[in-house]
């Protein structure tokens, strides 16, 4: 009975607690929104270091940025090429405003720059500069050179000849290529002309320093602007104008910028410095040679003399293209440097010519030859010298001259047939001064094949000179058989022959008689101011009388 009693009250309790789990909630809390974070972004990339700046800008341009420790590391992700400790890496505005805050005094400054540095050339494209004095580890300072002279442990920042060097670029072959940032004082010729349709019609100019302002330009390994490309500008300011103004040759000082040195590299360079400053121009030139943009003045320029623009030690030869509609007129000056002469050597409506210098090095002798597309190629030679009242003279020797043919003037080169006879040498020679252009000064023309004439032969003792002479005198039907040249020195017709080989045809009596004679190898020979004679082989005598 108590064993039930007891299990009852255990039943009736775990019923009640039963009961009890079925009303009553355990508290829960309410859920809560835990907040969304913002990404974060990352700390922007600085890109600092050194610029090298001459303080001149242009619409678009060029600034060499030398990156520091930190920055170098940094692109060496992202620059495509490998850049060492003080190397400058090229970047490219095309904007003037992207720059209007750099400094304008030659110098290296501090900056930081964005670039697009992902390009498949040298120079970058720059995004945006400002100056900073926040940049990191700099790692090298740049150093001087006592001369203009160069070695080849130059790189960027170092300085010379009051320039810094703003970037060098080394070639597995050994060439090398050196630009600077900085004026240069220079003094010499300069010839400006429009560069025609290879440089696509823009006005370009050069500059031949000389004397001592040669000592302004660096120099490597022997290569400097003396034997390296002129100062070389295209028109980008009014000083051009300025120039245009006094003539299109002459001479001056003048300061530049764009210098660069190119070793061992490449044939030819742009016209890509500028002219800053022309200081004085020499009153001498001005006026010498018109600036025609349609009418270009060029001095002659060969593979020799290419660097220095055509202007030798003591003269240059200039050429004035004019175009008209029927074709074109050349006329060519010689230049003397030390009287400042100009005299008119020759004007040409057919040829083309360039310019050779003495083979022996005579620094008064030089030619011109015509071009390769002429009909008749041929040279022309000159003589540079002293008149007599010491003023410049050039002697000219043409292997070509007019004839008389009938009534018409003809142009004879050596080769060309004349009334039956052949040209076997030419040679004319006018003298020329800045006064009195073309004076015909002496010629001798060789012509072969056989003539008859008709005329006076003589044969007598030449007692003066104490010698046989026989001599013929040509009549009127006779000279025109003859080559007659074109000239006021003297009248042609009277003939000379050698009395050793003509006895032999006619014996060795003296006489004058009217005759028909048959000569060869007719020799013309005059001479200005002196008494000169023609000379021929005699051949045969049919006496008239």
């Amino acid at each position: 009975m108590k064993k039930l009693l007891i299990f009852s009250m255990i039943l009736i309790l775990l019923t009640s607690c039963s009961k009890t789990s079925d009303t009553i909630k355990p508290d829960t809390e309410e859920p809560v929104d835990k907040p969304i974070e913002e990404p974060t972004e990352p700390e922007p990339v600085r890109y600092t270091g050194e610029i090298i700046t001459d303080g001149f800008y242009g619409k678009s341009g060029r600034l060499y940025f030398i990156p520091d420790k930190e920055t170098r590391e940094l692109l060496k992700g992202e620059y495509p090429w490998d850049i060492d400790a003080g190397e400058s890496i090229p970047l490219d505005y095309d904007d003037i405003n992207m720059v209007k805050d750099m400094p304008t005094e030659l110098g290296v400054y501090k900056v930081e720059v964005e670039a697009d540095f992902i390009s498949q050339g040298i120079a970058s494209e720059l995004q945006s500069i400002k100056l900073t004095e926040e940049i990191g580890t700099v790692e090298y300072d740049g150093k001087t050179y006592p001369t203009n002279e160069l070695d080849e442990s130059v790189t960027a920042k170092d300085t010379v000849c009051g320039l810094i060097v703003s970037n060098v670029r080394k070639f597995e072959d050994g060439a090398v290529m050196i630009e600077f940032e900085g004026e240069i004082e220079s003094e010499g010729f300069y010839n400006i002309h429009n560069g025609g349709e290879f440089f696509n019609y823009i006005n370009i100019g050069r500059i031949v320093p000389d004397g001592e302002s040669l000592k302004n330009f660096p120099t490597y390994k022997g290569v400097g602007v003396h034997n390296n490309y002129s100062v070389y500008f295209a028109e980008t300011n009014e000083l051009y104008q300025q120039l245009a103004g006094h003539s299109a040759i002459g001479r001056g000082k003048f300061k530049s910028i764009g210098y660069d040195i190119i070793y061992n590299y490449g044939g030819g360079v742009p016209p890509d410095e500028v002219l800053t400053e022309i200081i004085s121009l020499d009153e001498r030139y001005k006026g010498m040679f018109e600036f025609n943009e349609d009418a270009p003045v060029t001095t002659l320029v060969n593979e020799k003399i290419k660097h220095k623009d055509g202007f030798m030690d003591k003269y240059a030869i200039a050429c004035a293209y004019k175009q008209n509609d029927d074709g074109f007129l050349n006329e060519y000056y010689f230049l003397g440097k030390e009287e400042v002469s100009k005299i008119k050597i020759l004007s040409t409506d057919e040829f083309y010519y360039w310019l050779e210098e003495s083979d022996d090095n005579d620094p008064y002798k030089f030619t011109l030859n015509s071009d390769s597309n002429a009909k008749n190629a041929h040279s022309i030679n000159f003589r540079y010298g002293k008149s007599e009242n010491m003023k410049d003279s050039i002697r000219k020797n043409y292997t070509y001259g007019y004839f008389r043919d009938g009534d018409e003037i003809v142009r004879i080169f050596e080769g060309d047939t004349i009334k039956g006879m052949t040209a076997r040498s030419i040679g004319i020679q006018y003298s020329a001064t800045e006064d009195s252009p073309d004076e015909l000064f002496r010629l001798t023309c060789e012509f072969t094949g056989k003539t008859t004439l008709t005329g006076r032969l003589t044969s007598y003792f030449d007692e003066g000179n104490g010698v046989n002479m026989i001599y013929f005198l040509a009549d009127e039907e006779g000279i025109k058989k003859l080559p007659i040249y074109d000239d006021d020195i003297r009248r042609q017709g009277a003939i000379h022959f050698d009395y050793e080989s003509a006895k032999e045809v006619i014996g060795t009596d003296y006489f004058e008689k009217n005759c028909e004679i048959t000569i060869d190898n007719y020799v013309i020979s005059k001479s200005a101011g002196t008494e000169s004679y023609d000379w021929a082989d005699l051949i045969s005598v049919n006496f008239l009388e």
